[in-house]
């Protein structure tokens, strides 16, 4: 299937699972009855967001269970238009009398000779009979059975990969990721989803940065709690692309000498910084600038500052920058190391400035 396919995709189909899930029941309501020799089905039509790329709903109709699948695209399908969400039929020419009938309603996206099913709904087992002159139907909704829709081309595209987990301390932790094979126009940033419960659910914060981070700081966890987190895409706030879900545990509080040892640590390079820090606060999130190394920059006195309705935070540990910006100010050389440093610490806060710049404008 061509790339343009999968993008699409991503837009109709992906963000709700269909990727990631063997079953694909995203469409409701799906229904079938009959009135005046007339067969109608009728479904919930889904929202325009996930519809708008998409050709419109597909109505699949056969007489196996087996085939009412959304890889089964040579059964009898009739085509809808976006807009619609009800499909009359002539029952005497559609159906035989007496016999078992399955139906079941997808989104679709054709290309050519290229057809995908996305968004499947349950499915509807029917019977046509007469009763004198009359017409009756007796109906039983079925649980699908999909395969999942994916393979190793797709998994490349919109897997976020490994999610690494690094340096979990009292409250606060770093999370690493790779630049993943995704275009502008395909995602507007990553979500890191934090909770206390495996499963994920009642997130503590799903915290969300642009798509030219692949790190970032969340502060405001709690000590010695053990914690469970995900990475993925997002587009239109809709997640999709799942990580594997990672687990961490956050230390007890640092005393003051740690903290003094950490803060030596993040002067020297040997703890590597995050991009940004993302801070929790409830159950929403406040994102920051890139944290710069104390060592290579005068500006670290100003602790935080105010950019509209979202607070940015310059350090994430005070003691290092008051102890290293003094030293800094006072030296006349520098190593290659210092200066290759000092460079990708302007380059990323150059990054950032553009982001607002572009938000600024928008």
């Amino acid at each position: 299937m061509k790339r343009s396919v999968f993008r699409s995709l991503l837009l109709s189909g992906v963000l709700l699972g269909v990727f990631s899930s063997a079953h694909a029941e995203n469409i409701q309501g799906l229904k079938a009855s009959i009135s005046d020799k007339y067969v109608s089905i009728e479904w919930t039509p889904l929202a325009d967001q996930i519809t708008f790329d998409t050709d419109g709903y597909a109505v699949q109709i056969s007489q196996s269970k087996e085939k009412m699948r959304n890889v089964d695209t040579t059964e009898k399908i009739v085509f809808v238009k976006q807009n619609e969400s009800v499909l009359s039929l002539f029952a005497p020419a559609a159906f035989k009398n007496g016999e078992d009938y399955f139906v079941r309603v997808y989104t679709y996206i054709k290309e050519v000779r290229s057809l995908t099913l996305t968004n499947g709904s349950k499915i509807v087992k029917f019977r046509i009979a007469t009763s004198g002159d009359k017409f009756v139907s007796a109906t039983e909704t079925l649980e699908p059975n999909d395969p999942v829709i994916s393979n190793t081309e797709t998994d490349s595209i919109f897997s976020f990969g490994k999610l690494s987990v690094k340096n979990p301390i009292d409250t606060q932790v770093d999370f690493f990721w790779s630049r993943p094979n995704l275009t502008e126009q395909d995602f507007d940033g990553f979500v890191v989803v934090i909770s206390k419960e495996q499963s994920l659910a009642n997130p503590v914060t799903e915290a969300k940065v642009g798509r030219d981070v692949s790190s970032m700081q969340v502060q405001g966890l709690a000590p010695e709690t053990t914690y469970y987190a995900k990475g993925c895409f997002v587009k239109k706030g809709q997640k999709f692309g799942d990580s594997a879900v990672e687990t961490f545990k956050t230390s007890k509080m640092l005393t003051e000498a740690q903290k003094l040892t950490l803060a030596r640590l993040l002067t020297r390079g040997v703890i590597k910084r995050s991009d940004t820090v993302v801070k929790v606060d409830g159950s929403s999130t406040t994102a920051a600038t890139t944290t710069t190394p104390a060592s290579t920059t005068t500006s670290t006195s100003t602790s935080s500052t105010t950019t509209g309705s979202s607070t940015t935070s310059t350090t994430t540990t005070p003691s290092a920058t008051t102890s290293s910006s003094s030293t800094a100010a006072a030296k006349t050389s520098y190593t290659k190391k210092e200066i290759q440093d000092k460079i990708k610490a302007l380059e990323t806060e150059l990054k950032l400035w553009r982001q607002r710049l572009l938000k600024a404008t928008r």
